[in-house]
């Protein structure tokens, strides 16, 4: 049985390996042209046709050197002087892991 198996897929392995060569060869005409299978096949037509892009001109306007908008400052005067921030708060005692208790 195992040698019937093992001569069967070596055949199959032979016949991969030596056959499309084999076809390639016995495929050329004479002429030189190969042997075409479709001959008859022929693209479908396009769902659309694309137009090309009209030729546009565009205008060249005249360059207009652009102007700086003008800063209007105002004086700000602190009337009275902002508070000091707080301490900062101490961490929360509960906060944490629980303590072992013994």
């Amino acid at each position: 049985m195992a040698a019937r198996t093992r001569s069967a897929v070596f055949l199959l392995v032979a016949i991969v390996l030596v056959v499309p060569p084999l076809v390639r060869a016995a495929s050329t005409a004479p002429g030189g042209q190969p042997i075409r299978l479709n001959r008859g096949f022929n693209f479908p037509p396009a769902k659309c046709h694309i137009a090309p892009p009209p030729e546009a001109t565009a205008a060249v306007a005249p360059t207009v050197e652009p102007t700086a908008p003008r800063a209007v400052w105002i004086a700000v005067s602190v009337a009275a002087p902002l508070p000091a921030l707080p301490a900062a708060a101490p961490p929360d005692a509960l906060r944490g892991p629980p303590p072992l208790l013994a």
